[in-house]
Formats: C-alpha cells, sequence, structure tokens
C-alpha cells in the first residue's frame, strides 16, 4: 500500500510539474498581427513639419492671416459670409434675439450637443464677438511675438492655428477675415489649439492678460471658435504640412508676380530711356541746323 502511494504522489508531482512547465509568462504573440490604425502610422511629412522652428511656423500664420485680412478689406461685422453652413443670411435680427449668445454659451457650452441644437444658433452673433469697433494699431505680427514672448508654443499650436482660419474662411466659408477681428480671431484659435496640441497649456488668467483682453472676453471667444469649427478640432501632421506647402506656393508666386513686375519696370524705364535719346538727338539736330 506504502509502495503504490508513493508511485500516485510520484506521478501527480509530474504532472503538476509538467503543467507548470508549458505556461510562460510572457503574451503569445497573435498568429496574424493586427493592421496597424492610421493614427499609429507616421506621416511621412512629420520630420519635416516638427522641424519647423515655432518662430518660423508663427509667421506662417501671420503671412496666412494677413492675405486673408488683405483680400477681405474691411467690410462690416453684420456682413453675412456665403458659406452654405451659415443661416445668418435667412435669419432676421428679431429672430437672433432669441437665439443663444456668446454670453450664456459659457454656461451652456457642451462639445456634445446635437446636430439639431447646433443649428439653432445664430453664428453672425458669434462671429461679431471676434469684432472690434477700431481697426488694432498694433499690427498681427507684433501681436503674435507679444503673445510668443510671454507664453512661447511650439509649431503645432501655430499652424493647426492657421489651419483652423483658413478651414473657417476659405473651405466653410463661415466668416469673413478682416483687420477689425483677424487679432481676436487668432487669439481664440491659439487657446483653442494649444489645449487640443499641447499637453500643458498657460493659465487662462495670464493668457488673457498677454492676449490684451478679460478672462471673460477670452472664454468668450475660445467657446465661439469652437462653436463655428463645429468642435472638428483634430490636426495631423498632413494637415499642418498643407500649410506650409500653402505658404510656399505664396511665395513663389509673389517672387513671380515681383519679378513679372520688374521686368515690366525696366522694360517702362529704358522705352522711357531711348525716347529721351532720340528727342535729345533731335533736338541737337535742330540746333545744329
Amino acid at each position: 500500500m506504502n509502495r503504490r502511494s508513493e508511485e500516485l504522489e510520484s506521478r501527480k508531482r509530474t504532472d503538476l510539474v509538467a503543467q507548470t512547465n508549458r505556461l510562460s509568462l510572457s503574451p503569445k504573440q497573435p498568429l496574424h498581427p493586427a493592421a496597424s490604425s492610421p493614427a499609429d502610422v507616421k506621416s511621412p511629412h512629420y520630420d519635416e513639419v516638427f522641424s519647423l522652428s515655432p518662430e518660423s511656423a508663427l509667421m506662417i500664420l501671420c503671412a496666412h492671416v494677413n492675405k486673408l485680412a488683405k483680400l477681405t478689406g474691411d467690410i462690416p461685422s453684420s456682413t453675412p459670409p456665403t458659406g452654405g453652413n451659415i443661416i445668418a443670411s435667412q435669419t432676421t435680427d428679431d429672430n437672433c434675439a432669441n437665439l443663444p449668445s456668446a454670453d450664456n454659451l459659457l454656461s451652456n457650452a457642451n462639445p456634445r450637443t446635437d446636430a439639431k441644437h447646433l443649428d439653432t444658433f445664430c453664428p453672425i452673433v458669434l462671429i461679431k464677438s471676434f469684432y472690434c469697433k477700431q481697426i488694432s494699431p498694433i499690427s498681427l505680427a507684433d501681436y503674435l511675438l507679444r503673445i510668443h514672448r510671454y507664453c512661447p508654443m511650439s509649431t503645432a499650436v501655430y499652424l493647426a492655428t492657421s489651419q483652423y482660419i483658413r478651414h473657417l474662411a476659405i473651405v466653410e466659408k463661415i466668416i469673413y477675415v478682416t483687420p477689425r477681428n483677424m487679432h481676436r480671431l487668432v487669439l481664440g484659435g491659439l487657446r483653442v489649439a494649444a489645449k487640443i496640441v499641447e499637453d500643458l497649456c498657460y493659465q487662462h488668467r495670464r493668457f488673457a492678460k498677454v492676449g490684451g483682453v478679460t478672462e471673460r472676453e477670452l472664454a468668450k471667444l475660445e467657446i465661439s471658435f469652437s462653436f463655428l469649427m463645429d468642435f472638428e478640432l483634430r490636426v495631423d501632421a498632413e494637415m499642418m504640412f498643407h500649410e506650409i506647402e500653402a505658404y510656399r506656393e505664396e511665395s513663389r508666386f509673389a517672387i513671380i508676380v515681383a519679378w513679372c513686375w520688374l521686368g515690366n519696370t525696366r522694360r517702362q524705364t529704358a522705352r522711357n530711356l531711348s525716347v529721351s535719346i532720340v528727342e535729345i538727338n533731335v533736338l541737337c539736330v535742330s540746333q545744329a541746323m
């Protein structure tokens, strides 16, 4: 009996050791690795985008916004945009008075708002929050450099802001970029982009002080900007690269225009010079006679 019990115990030990050896602390590799998601695939332009200095990205943002403001000119804030998503042109001022404004959006803002409720907003009210009564005496470049001096941000923030504003003005045609609203539009865009792109952002009070607005005004700009974008604020490296490429194309076009203008000026100067020489020769011949 003792011998048989010893054999049974030895068999149990052998089976237990065999089962333990089969266990592995490392996870099993899948037979077919899952396909990587688009977010995991690195953009081919990633290195080129993020090797750009923040100051260069700032100047790209400044150039794009200045060009839009120059093309638009100084138009009233009540001018209805031509975008298909805007219902302001079909809405009277009496109807707008009963719709939510930027003031009460502070307490009722919710990015999960249903699309049906978003359609009830009067976009002209949101757009007017960016307008100033007078054109700012500070140029946009100086304004951005001031912000970058006291609240420096990354390349991604400046390029994302440029993408936001160009999307609103060119693609969606929701808002006109003018000399009266470009400073506040950039300020609201920078605040939104910093929260979306960066892990950390500056305190609300500090950013408002640097931007030259009150804390409540900055909150209005941020919320109004988000609603105009319909909270579609995701920006990837490919979108940022398009901003860089757009700036390069504009620079090339400006160089071509400058050379054409210079060529025309030279030809006109040469033509005037030849006419002057002919007149001098005629005058000399007449005097000699």
